[in-house]
């Protein structure tokens, strides 16, 4: 028999199973055609010029589909699953006309009523058609499914189901196939249909609805984009505002208005303004954007942004009476008008700029907008404030802290969290939107903005996200160190360009001065400290936390004076304690704090803005300890970056000593040697097994080689002869391994750079490491040969004098022949290292 017999023989055999009574039957010969299937699929679109299956003919085509689309109403769960899988497979394979009549039988089966039943099963298989079939059959497709979705959502406004189906559908057509010409000639009756169903009763489908209409946006064309834009707008014009003045200018709207479009629901309408001008917002005219937004504002005036700790009016007490459903309608239409607050602040900064202000007030005043709870020190925080033009308040000892006992009595239904962070984000939004414009960040620092009901009580921006460390919701928390985490970045790199300063005392360089040091760092480093030692508080507000310290690092004046420093590093021995008495995070969180805890240290070791006596004495009577027994942890990520700490560490205590030699002072004090013996001591005891050790990371075996190389180089006077020799013999050994080689090549230019006064003796490995890297040039790797050179050039330079007997002769000259052979005119870089 043939083989295309044999396989029209499976085929036919295959089918007839899927009629079979015992369902286990039929799910098997479903799951057989749907392999089958994915053969042919593969056969059909090789390359070879004869595929290597014979290809379906017409006739069985249409009986599969038959067969597959009689299984989608199977009673087994199982069978209707494998069903739609195959269904995916079929697309790929038969012809453009079954396509479209398998659309259209699914499209019928979407719409109908009375089969409620297997209603999703028939939809995920419509959807599964829409996203698999190829690009070439859109259109024709398209054609057949349009029409009569539209139609379906006319006509079934009475059946829920079938709109949120038709809908999702539409969403999925008009993203896949939105620019094909059959489509582009519906997009008006879509649109309107979709506009429509947004004064439904049903809230999902307002959401489908919204859903489809921002997919539209992508490809409508600007005059029906601006049509839709200006619909949305006089329905919000007209929609039922939020608070008191909120209200009143709705009520205002709607007696003069003319229209007789149905009033849509309020949030809908939001939220399908902030997709659309999430989608497209670039795309939206200057006038259409100066509409918006007043609007908006409408939704999240700032009167209304009421906190715990603020003391409300008799019409205030009146209007906070509301039921929980005003007051949930009221923070979704906050949380969305926000939203789309980001979209525009980011897509089309020009065109809000002259909203910019509005946005910022607004932002600020919602960002504390909580009021269900009262941090009981806000007030008297901002009326003792000495110095009103920072903007920031002194954090007090007794200040409520989020993760305390009052927390725990938090009303697990209070959405309000999410108007917060809807604020955050806006703010956040203006911050990226400033560095992508490159802009003067100053005024984020500087301009003042009234953030309470209270006119006279104004803060910055910068200064209101500081006072917001306290937040007691983890999300908004996080959300605000991150934000002012990059609001200093970016000032930190605007004041790299010279275009602001953060240095007190430049007021007349011409260009705008924020004192960071004195009115804002000592408040950072405080709040900061608050979340590192909460013991309720999350992994996520302390490693921003620990960000935002890393980042003020490398602002001028860094964590500050002598005492932060000690205190911060104190907070992070806490993390790093293995006692459970002295540590501030549960035990599952410890990896990852810890972690950031050592990357913080080891920024503020090598960054140049802090003084290096006052790092390394802090670090040594705090830290060292706990560094050298996180070398010893399971997690490799940590002990690699405990060993890049203490790789730190000798040119640490190296800087003090120049620093003590320019000052004439006694560097040798019997002191200072006891010191540095004990510190050499408790690095080599950490940093030498790990060398030693084979079975590690690549990262640890790296990270050894660099630790041990400095520790030589620096703190070898400090060692005995012994554990110099072993340290230097373990590094020979990394040098011949081939994993290891690359990095071990890379310390030796550290031991050969070694101080001249007190040079290290490197001659026990000296005449190996010459000969090894010699052998090294005869290696087809480019890079392995260029770290060679660059190493024999730096060791020869520094310790050739310390070879001069016959056999060290016979080295060099073997060093010459390998040098003279990859002297070369086709590699001009190797053969300049060469000579």
């Amino acid at each position: 028999m043939s083989s295309s017999g044999s396989n029209a023989v499976t085929l036919n055999a295959l089918l007839k199973k899927t009629e079979h009574y015992d369902k286990d039957e039929r799910y098997m010969a479903i799951s057989d055609l749907c392999e089958a299937l994915k053969r042919h699929a593969a056969s059909s679109t090789s390359y070879s010029s004869s595929p290597s299956l014979p290809l379906i003919d017409a006739s069985t085509e249409r009986r599969i589909c038959t067969a597959v689309l009689s299984l989608l109403d199977d009673s087994s769960n199982d069978v209707q699953t494998v069903a739609v899988k195959t269904l995916g497979v079929l697309l790929t394979t038969v012809q453009e006309e079954l396509v479209a009549e398998i659309a259209d039988k699914l499209c019928t089966l979407v719409l109908d009523s009375t089969k409620s039943d297997l209603h999703d099963v028939y939809a995920i298989g419509l959807t599964t058609l829409i996203t698999k079939i190829p690009l070439h059959m859109g259109d024709v497709v398209s054609h057949r499914l349009v029409g009569r979705l539209i139609d379906g959502i006319r006509l079934s406004s009475n059946s829920s189901f079938i709109l949120v189906s038709c809908f999702e559908l539409m969403t999925h057509l008009v993203s896949r196939f939105g620019t094909m010409p059959n489509v582009k000639r519906q997009h008006d009756a879509i649109l309107q249909i979709s506009l429509l169903q947004l004064s439904s009763t049903e809230t999902v489908v307002r959401k489908r609805a919204g859903s489809t209409i921002g997919v539209m946006s992508r490809v409508l064309s600007d005059a029906l984009l601006h049509q839709l834009v200006d619909r949305l707008l006089r329905q919000i014009d007209l929609a039922e505002g939020v608070g008191k003045s909120g209200k009143r200018r709705a009520r205002a709207a709607r007696a003069n208005s003319t229209t007789t479009d149905p009033i849509a629901d309020t949030r809908a309408i939001l939220r399908t303004m902030c997709t659309v001008s999430g989608e497209v917002g670039h795309r939206l005219t200057q006038s259409q954007i100066d509409c918006i937004i007043p609007i908006f504002l409408r939704f999240c005036d700032a009167e209304d942004a009421m906190s715990g700790d603020d003391e409300a009016s008799e019409d205030e007490s009146v209007s906070m009476e509301e039921t929980e459903e005003a007051v949930e309608l009221a923070n979704e239409l906050r949380e969305s008008c926000f939203a789309g607050f980001s979209s525009f602040v980011l897509r089309c900064p020009k065109e809000v700029m002259p909203h910019l202000k509005s946005i910022v007030g607004a932002s600020l005043a919602y960002m504390r907008y909580d009021p269900n709870y009262s941090y009981g020190d806000e007030e008297e925080g901002e009326e003792e404030d000495g110095d009103e033009s920072s903007g920031v308040e002194e954090f007090s000892e007794d200040e409520d802290e989020y993760s305390e006992e009052e927390d725990e009595e938090d009303d697990d239904d209070d959405a309000s969290w999410k108007v917060r962070r809807g604020a955050i984000q806006a703010l956040t939004a203006v911050v990226e939107s400033t560095k992508l414009q490159n802009m003067d960040p100053s005024s984020l620092w500087t301009e003042e903005y009234s953030w309470r009901k209270d006119q006279s009580m104004k803060t910055t921006v910068a200064g209101a996200l500081v006072k917001r460390f306290k937040e007691r919701e983890e999300n908004c928390r996080v959300a605000v160190i991150d934000c002012f985490t990059r609001l200093l970045a970016m000032t930190v790199a605007a004041a790299k360009n010279g275009m602001i300063s953060l240095e007190s005392g430049e007021e007349e360089s011409g260009v705008p001065v924020i004192d960071l040091r004195s009115k804002y760092v000592p408040a950072i480093v405080k709040a900061c400290e608050k979340q590192l030692e909460a013991k309720k508080g999350g992994e996520r507000t302390k490693t921003s936390a620990l960000a935002l310290l890393s980042t003020l690092c490398v602002a001028p004046g860094g964590i500050g004076e002598p005492t932060q420093i000690e205190s911060v590093f104190a907070h992070i021995h806490s993390i790093l304690s293995p006692d459970p008495k002295h540590r501030t995070i549960s035990t599952g969180l410890t990896k990852s704090i810890k972690l950031d805890a050592l990357c913080l240290v080891r920024i503020m070791m090598t960054c140049d803005q802090h003084d290096a006596s006052c790092i390394k004495h802090a670090f040594l009577s705090t830290l060292l300890g706990e560094v050298c027994n996180a070398v010893q942890e399971d997690w490799y990520k940590v002990i690699a970056e405990a060993l890049r700490v203490l790789a730190e560490v000798p040119s640490l205590l190296l800087l003090e000593k120049e620093w003590k030699a320019q000052q004439m002072t006694d560097e040798d004090s019997p002191n200072n040697t006891e010191e540095t013996n004990q510190v050499a001591k408790a690095l080599y005891d950490a940093i030498e097994p790990r060398l030693a050790a084979h079975d590690l990371d690549q990262e640890i075996k790296e990270c050894a080689l660099v630790a041990s190389a400095q520790l030589l180089s620096v703190l070898h006077p400090s060692l005995s002869t012994e554990q110099q020799h072993r340290l230097l013999s373990l590094l020979l050994e990394r040098l011949k391994n081939e994993t290891t080689r690359i990095a071990a090549m890379k310390t030796l230019p550290i031991l050969a750079s070694s101080s001249k006064s007190s040079r290290l003796d490197v001659s026990p490995i000296l005449s190996n490491v010459v000969s090894e890297l010699a052998s090294l040039l005869r290696q087809q790797s480019r890079g392995v040969k260029q770290s060679a050179l660059e190493s024999l050039d730096m060791v020869i330079q520094c310790h050739g004098q310390d070879c001069g007997g016959d056999q060290d002769v016979e080295l060099y000259d073997g060093v010459l022949r390998e040098l003279g052979m990859i002297i070369v005119d086709s590699d001009l870089h190797i053969s300049h290292l060469s000579l």
